[in-house]
């Protein structure tokens, strides 16, 4: 048995709804308990929308607290209760507040702790304090974990070391149920995401609208949901799209989605490594995705596997899905061959033996310190 498993690790998530760092923690921690491991999980809040976790993880859940001035002081006080009581070896916490929180309170426990980058590191969230924080975090951090090689890019060369690569893994389902039936014609391409400003939303209905003109049976469907929902629904309205262009809300049934669409389109401005081209391309979907840092560029090999266009630039989204909607053939063509580099580059077993490696290293740190008080 590697001294990894040996030791006690906490996932700490603000919840286990929506995003992908929540699905990543459902998925990794899972498999990572089944497999043996001591894994525990640190929320502020359960619904009944969370992603579904293994019964062999143990779950901890924070007393609620307001999301104010005084709240976040509680919070703090809660979490610290919290760690104390569940007393882990490596704390692995995800998303901003959280990470930020999670490191003020280690300050007072000394526990090893990984320093999570889960979307570009160039365009995080928040203001100079919150970048601040991020740096002086990642400077003291006993790892640094990230999604692929573009976000290392970031960081000075001195963190190298600390430094470890640990994709997101390709969940389960999405290797066992992959798009049977290929269109001669494409025309129904889908969008997954938040409806949020980051994902440019708004560019690919543009860009679907304008194609529409010479492809009439030309639909675009976005499943998701978020704060620039009203946006949107206006936008299609101005775009004289509410035909071609329709927002379909939140959906349990990604991957019967993503079966039935003939394109999946990632038109974000900036993301870590988006699951949501990962899952089409598992499936074995024909995809186009914006050259935004960082991500598509690591999954997406341009005219081999996928198609990849200037990011937030209209004409080439649309020259792109022009291209792609007259070689229908080589977009399936690709699509079949996204799904084998997919699967063979990101099964869960590889995404483990990142994080292993990683744990390891924190584990022989920790050898060597007690070696020597």
């Amino acid at each position: 048995m590697k001294p990894s498993k040996r030791l006690k690790y906490l996932f700490i998530t603000r919840t286990l709804t929506g995003g992908g760092a929540e699905r990543f923690v459902s998925i990794f921690a899972s498999f990572m308990a089944d497999q043996g491991y001591d894994v525990h999980i640190l929320t502020y809040a359960v619904s009944e929308k969370d992603y579904p976790v293994s019964g062999n993880v143990k779950l901890h859940v924070m007393p609620y607290v307001e999301d104010n001035l005084r709240g976040k002081f509680l919070r703090i006080l809660r979490m610290k209760q919290a760690l104390v009581k569940i007393n882990p070896d490596v704390l692995i916490p995800f998303i901003g507040s959280v990470v930020s929180c999670t490191y003020l309170v280690n300050l007072l426990l000394r526990k090893k702790f990984v320093f999570t980058v889960r979307n570009s590191p160039w365009r995080q969230a928040g203001g100079r304090f919150s970048e601040c924080m991020r740096k002086i975090i990642a400077r003291n951090a006993d790892a640094i974990m990230l999604q692929n090689r573009e976000q290392e890019e970031y960081f000075p060369a001195s963190y190298r070391d600390r430094i470890f690569i640990v994709p997101n893994p390709v969940a389960g389902k999405f290797q066992t149920c992959k798009k049977e039936r290929y269109a001669e014609k494409l025309t129904k391409i889908t969008a997954v995401g938040r409806l949020h400003t980051q994902k440019n939303f708004p560019l690919l209905i543009s860009a679907v609208q304008a194609n529409a003109r010479e492809n009439p049976d030309l639909r675009l469907e976005i499943f998701g949901e978020g704060e620039e929902r009203d946006r949107l629904e206006n936008r299609i309205a101005q775009e004289n799209g509410t035909g071609v262009c329709k927002l379909m809300g939140r959906t349990s049934d990604v991957e019967g989605v993503l079966k039935e669409t003939d394109l999946f389109v990632l038109s974000s401005d900036y993301e870590g490594m988006p699951n949501a081209l990962i899952e089409a391309m598992a499936m074995g979907v024909p995809c186009i995705s914006s050259d935004c840092k960082t991500g598509p560029r690591s999954l997406i090999r341009h005219g081999q596997t996928g198609l990849l266009f200037q990011t937030g630039s209209l004409d080439s989204l649309k020259e792109t899905l022009d291209w792609a909607l007259r070689h229908p053939a080589e977009m399936n063509r690709m699509g079949r061959a996204a799904r084998e580099d997919v699967l063979a580059a990101y099964q869960i077993e590889k995404t483990l033996s990142a994080f292993v490696e990683m744990i390891d290293a924190i584990h022989s740190r920790m050898i060597g310190e007690n070696s020597e008080k």
